[in-house]
């Protein structure tokens, strides 16, 4: 789905209550309508931050959105990873520089 018009979010519900975090992104910088308004995709966007990250708070004080958070939030664990990646890369060098002595 791309750019979706004058459509009807009642319509769109269905569809992008089974879009993935990922999808409904594009879809909205697509259509940023989708993100105002009295029927907006904040609720969807919960669902995902309560699924996905269910031990993380939003931040209020900056009145911080669920998408936000859910891009804060995933950058914050790929960001995490990353740096486990790296220590588990230094302990394997480690290891194979160990073995060789």
């Amino acid at each position: 789905i791309d750019e979706v018009g004058d459509l009807n979010y009642d319509i769109l519900e269905p569809v992008l209550m089974r879009a993935s975090p990922q999808t409904l992104i594009h879809i909205e910088d697509l259509n940023p309508g989708l993100m105002v308004g009295p029927t907006n995709t904040s609720k969807l966007w919960e669902k995902h931050c309560n699924r996905d990250f269910r031990n993380k708070a939003r931040n209020e004080e900056d009145m911080e959105s669920w998408r936000e958070m859910y891009e804060r939030c995933t950058q914050e664990r790929e960001e995490k990873l990353a740096k486990l990646k790296g220590k588990m890369k230094e302990k394997e060098v480690a290891v194979k520089r160990d073995a060789r002595k």
